[in-house]
Order: C-alpha cells, then structure tokens, then sequence
C-alpha cells in the first residue's frame, strides 16, 4: 500500500508532466519580471541575473500549485491562469519600459483608479491597432505551440522514476520556504544579506498589501478631523475657487513663454491686471492619486507627519462654517465598501469624512470640461463664506478627447507641427495637447466668468505635467526615464495663477500686494492648504503660515519629487533641472 506522501509525490509529479509546457511558462512568465527590479546599468545587470535566479524557486512552487490546479479542475482553469499571468507580465513589461520600475504601491493605486473609459483612451493613446493585433497573435501563438507540445507529450508514454518524483518534492518544498521568507522581507521592508528576487505574484501581493490599509486610514483621519480647533475667522470674508487641472505641461502655455498662443484668455486677464502667473511651482508627483492627497491634506510631502494623521483642508473651513462645494469631472463619490475603493479620492468618499468635509459634492461627468461647468454652475455657492473646488480632466492622456472637435477648438494639427524628428502621428499628438490646452483656457476663464460679478479669488493649478514628445527623447505621458532635465520640467514643473474679480481687488488690497510679491518665490502645490486657510483669514490649530506662500512669515524649504518610486531634492538640482533641453518652438500657427 502506497503511503500518503508518496501517492502526494507521484499526483504532483504527474500533474506537472502532463502540464509540462505550461509548466515551464508560468516558470518563465512568473521570473522574468523579477529582473526589471535590477536597473538597467550595466553595473546593475548583474543585480537583475541574480533576481532572476532567486526569483526560480518560488515560481517553480507556484507553477507546481497550477498545475495540481489545472489538474483537479476543469481544463478551463489552464487558459484563465496563462491568461492572468500574461496581463500581469505585459503589466510589469510595460511599466519597466515606459516607467523604468515594477508594480508597486505607487503604481498599482493608478491601475486600480483607472476606470473603463481611461483604459480605452489609454491603450487608443500608447498603443495603436497594428500594435495590439500583433500583441495579441504572438500572444496566441505562445499558448497554441504551448498546447500542440503538451498533447504531444501526453501522448508518450512516461515511466516516472521515484528520484524524479521526489526532486520535485524537495524543490517545491524550497520554493515555499523561499516564497514565504521573501514575501516576509518585502512586506517587513527588511533587507536581505543577498537580493532576492520577487515573482509577480510576490510583487503585486506586496503591493495591495501595502495600500489595503484604507480602514485605518479613514479612522485616522477622521480622528485628525474632529480634533480640529478654529481660534479665528476673517470678519470679511471673500468666495475661494480652488481649480485643480490635470497633465498641464506648463511649457505649452505663452503664459510661460510658449511660441502658440494656446492661453488667450487667461492671457487677457493678466494684460488687464486680473491674473497673477507665479513662475517657480513643481508638483511633488506625476500622478493624480498622491498629488490629490496631498492637496487636500494637511500633510506636505516633505514634513515629517504622517499622512493618515492629518487633517483635510475642506474640513477646516466646513468646520469654520464655510459652504464648501466639490465639483469633480474625474470622481464622483463611490458608494459601497472601503475595502473596494480605490478612486483617486478613495479618501474622501466614507460617509464619515464626506460630511465633514462638503456641503455639497456632484454626481456626474461630462465628457467634456466645459459641458461640466455649465451644468454644475448653478450649484456653485457664491455666499461669501464659501469655498468651492473644481477638479477638471484638462490635458488628461489622450488628448483628442479632451475638447470638442469642432472649428472653434480644432486650432491646430499635425501639418502645422515644425518637427523632421516626428511622424505624423507624433505630430498629431502634439497638436491635439495644444488644442486641449487651448480649450482648457476656455474653461478656466469660464468659471472666471461665472464669479466675475462676486468677491471672488481663483487659484489655478495643475496637479502634476507630462509629455508629448517635448524633447530628442520622443517621451510620451508620464513614462519616467532615468534622472533627466527635461522630463522632470515637464512632469514637475507645473502652472500656477491666481485670478481676483475687480470687486476682490477693490476690496482686498493688502491680500493683492502680498500675491504680487510672492509670484517668484518657490512653492509646491502640496502646501496649497495653508495657501487658502491664509487667503480665508482662517486661524486653527492646524495652520501654518509658514508654508503660505503670500504670506509674510512664509519659510523657504528644500521641495521634494518621486521620480522612478525614489525621492529627490528639487531644489538642490534645480541646476541640473533647469539645464533639460526642451524642443517647444514647433508649430506654424
């Protein structure tokens, strides 16, 4: 009579036989990801060979675990597991080339935010339809020769040696072990004697586990919100508009120098005095869920506080019986359970902060910015104790959907474009991100418009850059090359105004003099809070005059951006930064 550890061995080693060819490409689908984490140096490649190496065994158990699965189950269940691992490679492949890192809890928050219409307009901006058929043939091709080796392999007969039965034990036993003290060390962050490689598996577990913690988070900042204390409010009070757009590369704007006049209107209303363009902002990051949290946090990115603990800034002037509004044309507040929401403003949708924070919040988009505005402006509050935030889709990728295709706004095409380097197609990108900028510049001297006649003050900004082929790179979106000039002005480097109604300046003297003197001082859009509880004349135990930029008391600190999951010193390059060769004076027009 066989013994149970034996029956174990030979069911396991049967089903990895029968298995065979997948079995060897879930190995591979599984490991070759685990190299990307070594850089792409030459001094660093032999870091990715050792990645590679160590990564073998855990995907060897979990290769083994799939095909006692395949073998148990339904036959099905083999193509919905090659089907999962090959998203999860062409993922991390993806980001490795375009981004230069892996899944990581900086990463997957912005797949999880992605909702079916941007992953449309993603895969219609990066990939182009030869692309993806060609993509998905080799994709086929891969899985029939896997299938066609398989059957030919079943249909020999195998006489299984014991020794080979039990080295598959033994290894399978390895890689568990492996896989289970790996995945400790990365979730622990401690660090090993050697490196150790991490499966896509590993990594993506690491990383939802590293943003799961969204309960706590609500708890404490809920806490955070409650302990807010207001000492004192302006007798005065004015209408604050806060305008958060999206992808604004500031070097497509004639406000800051651009040869296309992609920003008339805005432009007007400086020429009469209304607008007031600030010329040194970054923005701490490239992308919208952090930028968001830490707009509407307390917490600035290079402060020593934890996030969760501090309060949100709509909160404050809630609490300082401000009417706040929020007007959002990407996210709309998610109904349902915590644990499942993963919206850029995740953190503000739980009933328990929402009230807190709004008195009233919208429910739907437009398509376009400008339709959004006109439907929401009779709920904007022009009460002068209020505050309403606006957050746009602007320049979002891609850009040929971000403005009417109509005469009005189709200014500009790729045969205007003065670019040798280009392709028609890049042209075309071009030319539609100017067009986009042209109709974002309708829609912010729209809301002017809409406050013109109140006392009012606008601030402007964009929650981080991009990249449309503005320099001999060819950079498109986000991706993040290695440490270079050009890409950090356009990812980081970011437009900044303040607009004030005649009835504002009229009224506001001193608040205007202290705009005018801080248009030249470095600032980041992570301390526009404190901006705007200074302009509310709001004062509580979580102000800070020190990081208002207008305000006398404001304190220069060193700024801070992620660039390729790592942290740099802003100003401290700034040098180098400024040095990044950009190729803007490109259009006929």
């Amino acid at each position: 009579m066989k013994t149970k550890l034996k029956i174990l061995a030979e069911d396991i080693s049967d089903a990895v036989v029968s298995e065979l060819p997948f079995f060897l490409l879930f190995i591979l689908l599984l490991s070759i990801p685990a190299a990307y984490g070594g850089g792409g140096s030459m001094d660093e490649k032999h870091i990715s060979k050792v990645l590679f190496v160590t990564s073998l065994l855990p995907a060897i158990a979990y290769s083994t675990l799939f095909c006692l699965i395949i073998k148990h189950t339904h036959s099905l269940v083999r193509w919905i597991l090659f089907g999962g691992l090959m998203c999860l490679f062409l993922t991390e492949t993806y980001m490795y080339v375009e981004l230069g890192g892996r899944l990581s809890p900086f990463s997957l928050p912005i797949i999880l935010q992605t909702n079916p219409q941007e992953t449309i307009e993603f895969f219609h901006a990066y990939f182009s339809t030869s692309t993806l058929i060609i993509t998905g043939l080799i994709i086929l091709a891969i899985a029939i020769t896997a299938q066609f080796i398989r059957n030919v392999c079943n249909k020999i007969k195998r006489k299984q040696h014991p020794l080979s039965t039990y080295t598959l034990i033994i290894a399978l036993t390895f890689g568990l072990v492996t896989t289970a003290i790996s995945f400790k060390n990365k979730i622990q962050r401690t660090k090993a004697v050697y490196p150790i490689g991490f499966t896509t598996i590993d990594q993506l577990a690491y990383s939802m586990n590293a943003i799961s913690g969204h309960r706590e988070e609500i708890n404490s900042i809920s806490q955070a919100i409650d302990n807010i204390k207001i000492t004192s409010i302006n007798p005065n009070p004015s209408i604050i508009i806060l305008v958060i757009g999206e992808s604004y590369i500031k070097y497509h704007s004639n406000l800051y120098g651009y040869i296309n006049n992609t920003c008339p209107n805005m432009a007007k209303e400086k020429d009469n005095g209304n607008l007031f363009v600030f010329d040194d902002v970054i923005s701490p990051f490239a992308s919208t869920n952090f930028v968001l949290k830490h707009i509407f946090s307390m917490k600035s990115y290079n402060d020593s506080t934890t996030w969760k603990k501090n309060a949100l800034f709509p909160a404050v002037f809630k609490k300082a019986g401000y009417k706040v509004g929020m007007f959002d044309n990407q996210y709309t507040r998610t109904a349902g359970d915590i644990w499942i929401d993963y919206s850029c403003t995740y953190f503000l949708n739980p009933r328990k902060i929402n009230d807190k924070c709004f008195t009233y919040r919208n429910d739907k988009r437009s398509k376009y910015d400008g339709d959004f505005i006109e439907s929401f402006s009779d709920k904007f509050f022009h009460d002068n104790k209020s505050l309403n935030i606006i957050h746009l889709l602007g320049q979002h990728v891609g850009y040929d959907k971000r403005y009417p295709h109509t005469k009005q706004w189709e200014r500009y095409n790729a045969f205007d474009v003065m670019r040798s380097d280009l392709n028609e197609t890049q042209a075309q990108i071009i030319a539609d991100y100017d067009n986009a900028t042209y109709y974002n510049d309708g829609v912010i001297c729209k809301i002017f418009n809409y406050f013109k006649n109140d006392d009012a003050i606008v601030i402007y900004t964009s929650d981080h850059g991009e990249q449309a082929y503005d320099d001999s790179r060819h950079l498109f979106g986000r991706a993040q090359a290695p440490f270079h000039g050009a890409t950090i002005k356009c990812l980081h480097d970011i437009p900044f105004v303040i607009w004030c109604s005649d009835t504002y300046i009229k009224n506001h003297p001193t608040d205007i003099a202290r705009i005018k003197n801080a248009m030249h001082k470095p600032f980041s859009n992570d301390d526009i809070p404190y901006l705007l509880l200074d302009l509310a004349g709001i004062k509580s135990n979580v102000s800070d005059n020190t990081r208002s930029v207008i305000n006398k008391k404001f304190k220069r600190r060193d700024r801070f951006f992620i660039n390729k999951d790592k942290k740099y010193n802003y100003d401290k390059n700034i040098e180098f930064i400024r040095q990044g060769k950009l190729l803007l004076n490109n259009i006929k027009k």
